[in-house]
């Protein structure tokens, strides 16, 4: 019959139970197990807690709720009659007698569940971590072996090794084997979009990339209301299309809308803007000037010239707030679709060794997108 020792070394008078994790310790308990001091316990999740402001990674994010659904349902299943339970111990750290969760939050949120659901687990098995608070907060990502942190939630943890030990850039990339400039990314995702609580909302449904709010938000720099709104209505037009996502054929059909519908907020034309670039042939009805602007309209990176060329002193919009003037939300959705879109297309493409001097390398593959969605119907 197994013994069971008594931790001497804890800072609280209960028993801790010590086995060889990957014995023939029935899971959840040590039911037959050789029993001695190691580094694992079996502890029960009730002694644990979290420390706030510690874990990163977004626990109201759809991806992170279907991972800790597919982790309670993995922990639930039964073999040879008992629930299968964790297979990786968590590792936890001890203040001043409370025991807190270092690494593994996602599977303690699924034990958690499933235990709400009746499932019986009287112990989970841990590990302490390093005594050293930066070493834990390092190994959070150099030891995570689940479901990857996105780009926002890097950048908190980031953060917080800087803000709280010092340590720039260079040295977290090294710490987490990343560059500094991933390092410089992450951070500057997490404070362009974090603060936006819509913004936020929209990744968590899983509609909205990190990648993609950060283009919008970028594109409408200081008309935060401008691009919230190009992202919903992006969002309900990829619901309607049964896409995944929102992606940038959708914005384009949002910006297109709205330019059509509001050209006073939009002086320049895509004649003026294709006229700029050398060696360019523009169509004889681009260079006449016209009391109203043409019925063809622009695809997002010609919204994003005009709002740049406005910035560095260029022609200014009338009076008038592009975010009073936005239509309701989804008002434009049955008509974006077909409205001027082929027009658009055949502008983009006559012209488009213009559209890419002027989006850039790194937008030349959304100018190609694009036009391979209008005329062939590849809207990937």
């Amino acid at each position: 019959m197994a013994k069971v020792a008594k931790d001497t070394s804890t800072e609280t008078a209960e028993t801790v139970i010590h086995a060889d994790f990957g014995s023939s310790a029935q899971k959840g308990g040590l039911k037959g197990a050789t029993v001695r001091r190691t580094e694992v316990l079996w502890i029960p999740a009730n002694r644990f807690t979290i420390e706030p402001g510690w874990n990163t990674r977004n626990m109201a994010s759809s991806e992170t709720k279907n991972h800790v659904r597919s982790l309670t349902a993995s922990i639930s299943e039964l073999v040879d009659g008992k629930p299968r339970g964790i297979t990786t111990p968590l590792t936890y750290t001890q203040k001043g007698g409370v025991w807190i969760i270092r690494s593994g939050h996602c599977r303690f949120a699924a034990v958690q569940q499933a235990i709400a659901n009746g499932v019986d687990i009287p112990v989970i098995p841990v590990m302490r971590a390093s005594d050293d608070e930066r070493e834990q907060a390092i190994s959070q990502f150099t030891d995570n072996n689940g479901l990857t942190f996105n780009p926002i939630e890097r950048g908190a943890h980031y953060i917080m090794l800087r803000d709280r030990w010092g340590m720039d850039i260079t040295e977290i990339g090294s710490a987490i084997g990343k560059t500094a400039s991933h390092v410089s990314q992450c951070i500057g995702y997490h404070n362009a979009l974090a603060v936006h609580e819509d913004i936020m909302d929209m990744i968590n449904t899983g509609y909205v990339s990190v990648a993609f709010a950060k283009d919008i938000l970028d594109d409408n720099i200081g008309d935060t209301d401008l691009a919230l709104f190009v992202m919903r209505n992006a969002v309900e037009i990829a619901i309607k299309l049964k896409a995944n996502k929102a992606m940038p054929k959708h914005a384009a059909m949002v910006y297109a809308k709205h330019r059509r519908d509001f050209p006073e907020l939009y002086p320049e034309t895509v004649a003026e803007v294709v006229d700029t670039s050398a060696n360019t042939e523009t169509p004889p009805e681009a260079k006449t000037p016209a009391a109203e602007p043409p019925p063809v309209v622009e695809a997002p990176p010609v919204v994003e010239a005009t709002a740049k060329g406005a910035a560095k002193g260029g022609a200014k919009a009338a009076p008038v707030s592009k975010t009073s003037a936005l239509p309701a939300r989804g008002e434009h959705v049955e008509t974006a679709r077909d409205e001027n879109l082929t027009d658009m297309g055949t502008l983009v493409r006559t012209h488009r060794t213009a559209f890419y001097k002027l989006v850039g390398e790194t937008h030349r593959k959304t100018v190609d997108r694009f036009l391979d969605g209008v005329f062939n119907g590849k809207w990937g």
